[in-house]
């Protein structure tokens, strides 16, 4: 077998609205619109400097089966580009643009450029560089949007041989792969359905989180090309695959998002004003911005890009009170401000939340004449003599059930203690809405 290297991309989604983010602001409106394609043009860069031999689209390379003229064009530029640099394109469509619907404009699209028809599995022979046969390519497209049979059981069950003997097998395919949550169950299959196929890798697309679902073979998903919400957050981009002579497969991820989304969390518990809370969440925005373009140098993730993020407050603090609902739209209008949408890169806090408490004074309270205090006195006996729980009538079942009893058997005697020490934080942060100034409020 001949080594060859090839990129396995999915879910482009081109022309992608990104629908909710107008209200916020219509330039950055315009420069998420603009990200998919910029992303796209990262991914022509990445298969030209990597030199690899073809590129994988799994499914969804438009946003809708309705694909905008602008979203058909950049996808023939992209085509043309990796035709000129001698890279072959294999795609197969999915719910979001099926082959068969939608607005398709007469473009001339590069012989290089192949799209899998659907109905029936089909396969393609791929070429290196050099026209030397390297890989048998099988894939099938969605005829429909709404696609619910089993398009993985289509494939052949090709036959077993040693690797030497035979070209690189790869299965292309938009799918759910053991009804993964979270995403809509089309052309749904298992794991077992792949494997039965014989193939070497299965280039999946549909499911926006990347992931390995197996080894020897590969079964991948590589995730989405461009973040699209809070729903889709971290770095986004492709797997760079290389296949030895002996065809064995390596696998590289590149990240080539032009905007990522992040969660970031920060605790107020050693703020002791608003000046330290406002400087606070500048600098967490200013320092996502610079993790967001930190990749280590790696080819294909060298390139800046911009940051949209959620911060959550959280933790026990005396700022509780300045970040109650009607006060935390101020502070992002004011964090805004200070982070416009500028530049060739940007950061925009997308929203600030709040899940902090009120300041407690916890040994005040476990010394006080009330409910809380003596649950944190019992808290403390039992903590000092942990075998004790087992005879606890509140936890006796938990040692009684034939899974959870087996783990807590096991535990080391610092796991219970640590168990112990959190489940006494929940029940401070549960009760803590009846706290102030250390004590309980009087319910009669």
């Amino acid at each position: 077998m001949r080594p060859f290297r090839f990129i396995h991309a999915a879910d482009l989604h081109l022309g992608s609205p990104f629908a909710g983010v107008g209200a916020q602001s219509s330039l950055l409106r315009e420069r998420l619109r603009e990200a998919g394609y910029r992303a796209l043009d990262r991914l022509v860069e990445l298969a030209i400097a990597e030199q690899v031999d073809f590129v994988l689209a799994a499914g969804d390379l438009f946003d809708s089966e309705d694909r905008s003229l602008k979203a058909q064009l950049r996808m023939q530029k992209a085509a043309s580009q990796l035709d000129e640099a001698g890279i072959r394109l294999y795609a197969v469509h999915g719910n979001h643009d099926p082959i068969s619907a939608g607005y398709r404009a007469k473009l001339e699209l590069p012989e290089t450029m192949h799209a899998y028809p659907a109905g029936d599995v089909s396969m393609q022979v791929a070429l290196n560089r050099s026209g030397e046969r390297i890989a048998e390519i099988y894939g099938i497209s969605y005829a429909q949007q709404h696609e619910r049979a089993n398009l993985a059981a289509r494939f052949p069950a090709l036959p077993m041989q040693e690797t030497h003997s035979r070209l690189f097998r790869i299965g292309l395919l938009h799918a759910n792969v053991d009804n993964q949550q979270g995403s809509t169950p089309y052309a749904p299959c298992t794991k077992q359905d792949l494997l039965r196929a014989n193939m070497d890798y299965w280039a999946l697309g549909h499911i926006h989180l990347r992931q390995v679902l197996h080894r020897a073979p590969w079964i991948v998903y590589p995730g989405n090309l461009q973040g699209r919400s809070m729903k889709e957050t971290g770095a986004k981009g492709v797997y760079v695959v290389d296949v030895s002579e002996a065809g064995e497969a390596s696998l590289r991820f590149c990240a080539l998002e032009e905007v990522r989304w992040e969660v970031k969390r920060l605790s107020i518990s050693e703020l002791e004003d608003e000046q330290q809370l406002l400087e606070s969440m500048s600098a967490l925005l200013d320092e996502t911005l610079a993790e967001s373009s930190d990749n280590g140098g790696r080819m294909g993730d060298s390139a800046m890009r911009s940051a949209i993020v959620r911060i959550i407050l959280e933790g026990r603090g005396s700022l509780h009170e300045a970040l109650q609902s009607d006060r935390l739209a101020d502070w992002q209008a004011v964090l805004r401000e200070e982070h416009p949408v500028a530049g060739e890169t940007f950061v925009w806090l997308e929203s600030l939340r709040s899940e902090t408490l009120p300041a407690v004074d916890l040994e005040q309270l476990r010394q006080s004449d009330s409910f809380l205090g003596e649950l944190l006195r019992a808290s403390a006996r039992m903590k000092s003599d942990l075998p004790s729980l087992r005879a606890w009538q509140p936890t006796e079942l938990l040692w009684a059930h034939p899974r959870i009893g087996k783990l807590l058997e096991e535990a080391e005697l610092s796991e219970l203690k640590a168990w112990a020490e959190e489940a006494e934080r929940l029940l401070i942060d549960w009760l803590g809405d009846t706290i102030a100034a250390g004590r309980e409020y009087d319910e009669n």
